[in-house]
């Protein structure tokens, strides 16, 4: 039980590194890395939105995506509609 709680423990602090741990490298810093590199910069990664706020991100951006495809068909369908009025013999 012991060995399995000591994983565990070190699972999870190395989960919990990895997530935050996000270095901006490069001479000119537009090169983003999750391992230390030289000159980089330690950014912070961690979402500081509540679980509500965040929730409410996801259902905008579905809200969205749903749009812009009732948007895209719609435009499909208009431009069908106007080839086939122009189409020869109509």
């Amino acid at each position: 039980m012991t060995r399995f709680a000591l994983a565990l423990l070190l699972a999870a602090a190395g989960s919990a590194h990895a997530a935050g741990a996000i270095y901006r490298c490069g001479p000119d810093g537009r090169t983003y890395s999750q391992a230390p590199c030289a000159e980089g910069t330690l950014m912070e990664a961690s979402d500081p939105r509540t679980a509500a706020q965040r929730a409410e991100a996801k259902r905008m951006a579905a809200a969205e995506r749903k749009a812009a495809a009732d948007k895209e068909r719609d435009a499909k369908a208009a431009e069908a509609a106007a080839v086939t009025a122009k189409a020869p013999g109509k």
